[in-house]
């Protein structure tokens, strides 16, 4: 099944702009938190979610199904 989210969702940007809301918050120290947010994890979240183009891609998918598999080619 196809589930789009907008990256500008709370489940998407909330590890980065309220660490008290998530279960990170408990359960990771502050260095992991701090490295989470600072290395390739947050780029990847801050900037490069948002650029992809998941409608473009959602094209290719069977509405009900999701991905075509492998064993059907």
């Amino acid at each position: 099944m196809k589930h789009l989210k907008e990256p500008q969702e709370k489940i998407q940007g909330e590890m980065f702009h309220d660490e008290s809301v998530g279960w990170w918050a408990s359960r990771l120290s502050p260095n992991a938190l701090s490295a989470l947010q600072n290395g390739w994890h947050g780029v990847f979240r801050r900037s490069l979610l948002r650029l992809m183009p998941a409608e473009r891609l959602g094209e290719h998918f069977h509405s009900r199904l999701g991905r075509p598999t492998k064993e059907l080619y």
